[in-house]
């Protein structure tokens, strides 16, 4: 075993097993050597052949330098199973730099084999200790994390993928006792992360799998690990945001304002998502033949107008409009096809007369779109258009209000979007905002077609792109969820909520807002106020907004008591949007009480049992 120091932690490859442990500080991490490492590959009926990285018919393991780090190389060649020898070559790399302390591990195929469905690879670190003072963090949605003593079984049995929802920052982090190591993805793009937390008698697992792209593993596959000493939660964000810097990638808002003047009239306005017309087909997966009422929802431009006047009346500042379902029939119908506006609803006309209202009373007027869900009865669909899967097929479903549909490949979303915009241009439509529906929330397309060859990380540099397009007109680009591939390009987003209702936490674990701790001064994260149009304000809620000083969605028929409630959410966010979270903090034993600290010193402290909140400001 050859051991390196670096920073004051001490680095140990051993060659014999291609592995590395780590002292620092106090903790010693050890990688599992109950995990074996492997390969899943499909075989001809579509079923998992599993090789192990130990089963390896030729393995070789060598000291590794290349001027900056040191570290192991491992060859991996050929494996037999049923008599048939799979000419696979994977190569190995770990090893840390002699500066930074980063410790790195890289997946390089070297010889391919057809049908490679998975990798799983590096071995993870032992995890026994199981008190409220050692904890695994994912970035999963807000954030959440399991104490290693949680009594809760936790498993993310669909194994979430980066780049989405499911984890929308690419790391990892386990905490014991302040010491603490984050891992990041260098390579996210096609990466799946698997953890589970049993109810008892158990650490939590994770461990990542690495896809193939258009059926191949195909290029070198990069993580990192840093070690943190003196380490929270709040340590292992910081430490993210620093990389993501350094990757020039962290473009605040008040960067995003210099470009864009209307940021200014979204910061400390409301958000008023409503729609024009929703129609359900019979046929989609989501039609309610229970309720068939629920089916159906409209409206025309004037009425909705007539709405916000009445806002106004009542005493709405400014506001920012996110308009669903303008389309020539309605929501998620049509698309890319969606124009002209929906006739019923008052046409192009009216449409216009509602953005004309909008920009007289201070109010930012944004669009919903959809350049994904690709509708067969679109006027222009053509499936040589579609997304096309590795065996030439391609995959349709019906589950929206449109009914049966593919996907667009992405790489044609950008050519979509300039006609449209160019058309509501010629009518007079020139909205503030676009929101670019589930491009930030649902997993990367491939496509195999060899018109439009697409690879996921094509994917977000086309979806990247559509944004991009837009933004140049002027525009305030939003999307669905949260997702750090895409925030250069956007604003805000339609959620990022807490994982899980508050009444069921305990099969989610304990939510932390650790994607505000790395990007509020970035992005602004609005929170829904109510559960269903005729319930009250939802109290737990309003404290998130609060703690998290973002804004708040109003109801297009909200009374004065609850826009002067929405006001003071809207003020704070107002007063800190532009701020880092700097701090979070758990006050109290059973977490009901929190704090935040921001970068201008104010601190904000919710009581989640009474309902209170303060805000104390520095003087």
């Amino acid at each position: 075993m050859k051991s390196i120091t670096v920073k004051g932690r001490e680095y140990l490859f051993n060659p014999e097993d291609n592995s590395v442990n780590v002292i620092s500080g106090r903790k010693r991490w050890k990688q599992r050597t109950d995990f074996d490492p492997l390969i899943n590959v499909l075989d001809e009926n579509n079923k998992i052949k599993t090789f192990y990285f130990k089963d390896a018919e030729h393995f070789n393991c060598v000291p590794f330098e290349n001027g900056v780090g040191y570290g192991i190389r491992a060859d991996y060649h050929d494996w037999i199973a049923e008599g048939k020898k799979y000419q696979l070559h994977l190569r190995t790399l770990i090893w840390v730099h002699k500066t930074t302390g980063r410790l790195y591990f890289e997946l390089i195929p070297i010889k391919e084999i057809d049908n490679i469905f998975e990798i799983r690879w590096p071995v993870p670190y032992e995890w026994k200790r199981e008190d409220e003072n050692s904890y695994t963090l994912f970035p999963n949605f807000m954030g959440m994390m399991i104490p290693s003593n949680w009594d809760t079984e936790i498993c993310n049995n669909d194994y979430y993928r980066f780049c989405e929802a499911g984890a929308n920052m690419p790391w990892y982090s386990q905490v014991d006792h302040s010491e603490g190591y984050i891992t990041i993805l260098e390579t996210p793009y096609d990466c799946n992360y698997r953890y589970y937390h049993p109810a008892q008698d158990g650490p939590t697992e994770i461990f990542l799998m690495w896809k193939p792209s258009l059926g191949k593993i195909g290029y070198r596959r990069v993580v990192h690990t840093q070690f943190i000493s003196d380490c929270d939660y709040v340590k292992v964000c910081k430490t993210y945001r620093s990389y993501v810097k350094e990757q020039g990638k962290l473009l605040t808002l008040a960067q995003k304002r210099l470009v864009n003047a209307k940021i200014d009239d979204l910061i400390g306005s409301p958000i008023i998502h409503t729609d024009i017309y929703y129609d359900v087909r019979p046929e989609a997966v989501i039609y309610d033949k229970e309720h068939p009422e629920n089916n159906y929802r409209f409206s025309t431009f004037s009425q909705r107008k007539e709405q916000l006047r009445q806002l106004k009346e009542s005493g709405l500042g400014k506001a920012y409009l996110h308009l669903d379902g303008w389309g020539k029939d309605g929501y998620d119908h049509l698309h890319p096809d969606i124009l002209p506006p929906c006739e019923k609803a008052g046409g192009a006309k009216d449409f216009a007369d509602l953005q004309n209202f909008c920009k007289e009373n201070n109010i930012l007027f944004a669009l919903h779109d959809q350049y994904r869900d690709y509708y067969i009865d679109a006027e222009t669909y053509d499936e040589n258009n579609s997304v096309q899967c590795v065996d030439g097929t391609v995959e349709h479903e019906c589950t929206w209000n449109g009914g049966d549909q593919s996907y667009l490949c992405q790489m044609l979303a950008p050519y979509y979007i300039a006609r449209n915009y160019d058309s509501l241009n010629e009518m007079g439509i020139n909205p503030d905002g676009v929101y670019l529906d589930v491009f930030s929330c649902v997993h990367l397309d491939e496509c195999s077609n060899p018109e439009h060859t697409m690879t996921q990380k094509e994917c977000i540099e086309f979806r990247q792109k559509s944004m991009a397009l837009l933004a140049a007109r002027g525009m305030i680009i939003s999307s669905e969820v949260a997702v750090d591939s895409f925030l250069p390009y956007l604003v805000l987003c339609h959620h990022t909520p807490y994982r899980g209702a508050r009444d069921d936490l305990k099969s989610w674990g304990i939510y932390l807002p650790l994607f505000n701790l790395v990007y509020h001064d970035c992005f602004i994260v609005p929170w829904t106020m109510r559960d269903d149009k005729n319930a009250p304000i939802n109290e737990n809620r309003y404290l998130d907004a609060i703690l998290n000083g973002d804004p708040a969605y109003l109801d297009i028929n909200a009374d004065k008591n609850e826009i002067k409630k929405i006001e003071a959410v809207s003020s704070l966010q107002k007063e800190l949007c532009l701020c880092e979270m700097v701090s979070h903090e758990f006050v109290n034993c059973d977490r009901s009480v929190q704090r935040t600290v921001f970068s201008n010193g104010t601190a904000v402290t919710v009581n989640y049992v009474t309902h209170e909140y303060k805000v104390e400001r520095q003087e």
